[in-house]
């Protein structure tokens, strides 16, 4: 049987397998599987192991990492392609056999990627692991035991927290998970590891709404953060960060760049673009302004680095320059 564990979303396809793998072990011993590595490893070694199963095996796992393969793979790789897809069209239906083709990224423009996904719907499955929104992540959440216990405005609380990240958001499960054990339960909101970029990018959010919303959630940042100097730091670089990614929605929106372009040179989720587009909408946010912002936030950054500021007269002219948006 065919499997193919595809797409951008590597943890989770990194959790995928482990469940997998721990299921057959469980089953049928640790000899019974084995990974092969395409572009790295022997093709005839590949062929040996599938040839195996019925003479020493009753049943195996097979993983074969890399493949279909991604973009810009070099070519002494892909001469390997079709005597690798040669043997998975040999024993992709073999019921003694699970062969699980783990591929993040993968060139879906290639021949190999088509034929893959043309097998898969015959005597297979593809499951395709892709950047969630905060609904999706929500239900995702709840496939933990963790995550099904928490209230609806907990989860949302995680999210907002740690951001999109799974891995992360995994991460601190578990770690809610040892303080449950623990009878720490109580102390676990103060052992998340926060993004500051995530709680930044709720607060610029904020900025398409009600300027006293904003200036709250302002005023939570600089409690958390304005009494210690990496705190205060990472918050900076967050609002520098926020600040270039809402100059270049606002670009995008003057129609300087391409949605390409943007998701481009941003590295975020169109999801995330389309809510910093609403809030530059709602704010008559234009690139000029934006520039300024930048301008004003790096030199007060600039400033405290060189010692002409104090923590409290930072984060006291931060403020200002949102407030000065309001105002505009």
């Amino acid at each position: 049987m065919l499997f193919v564990l595809t797409w951008t979303e590597e943890f989770l396809i990194s959790l995928k397998l482990q469940t997998w793998k721990d299921q057959f072990w469980t089953k049928y011993g640790s000899d019974a599987i084995c990974s092969w590595t395409f572009g790295e490893d022997d093709v005839s070694w590949l062929a040996q192991e599938l040839g195996s199963v019925g003479l020493f095996f009753e049943k195996k796992m097979l993983i074969i990492h890399g493949f279909p393969y991604p973009p810009k793979t070099r070519e002494s790789a892909l001469q390997m392609s079709d005597d690798v897809l040669g043997l998975i069209t040999q024993y992709h239906a073999d019921p003694a056999i699970m062969l699980v083709l783990v591929a993040p990224s993968p060139d879906k423009r290639t021949k190999a990627y088509k034929d893959i996904e043309l097998l898969t719907k015959t005597q297979g499955k593809m499951e395709k692991f892709e950047g969630k929104n905060e609904r999706e992540r929500d239900i995702w959440l709840q496939e933990f035991p963790g995550g099904r216990v928490m209230t609806p405005t907990q989860r949302k609380q995680l999210i907002e927290w740690t951001g999109m990240d799974a891995w992360r958001m995994y991460n601190e499960l578990m770690k809610r998970k040892t303080a449950t054990d623990l009878w720490l339960y109580d102390q676990w909101t103060t052992l998340i590891y926060r993004d500051f970029h995530a709680t930044v990018f709720v607060f610029l959010d904020a900025l398409g709404g009600e300027k006293e919303q904003a200036m709250k959630l302002f005023g939570e940042l600089r409690t958390q953060h304005e009494w210690t100097v990496d705190g205060t730091m990472m918050t900076m670089g967050g609002f520098l960060w926020g600040q270039k990614v809402m100059l270049l929605v606002a670009l995008a929106h003057e129609q300087w760049l391409d949605k390409e372009q943007t998701k481009d040179a941003t590295g975020l989720h169109p999801f995330v673009i389309a809510k910093t587009a609403s809030t530059i909408k709602k704010r008559w946010l234009t690139s000029t302004r934006l520039v300024d912002t930048y301008e004003a936030i790096l030199d007060a950054d600039y400033q405290y680095k060189t010692g002409w500021l104090s923590p409290s007269l930072l984060w006291t002219t931060i403020q200002g320059i949102y407030e000065w948006l309001y105002t505009q």
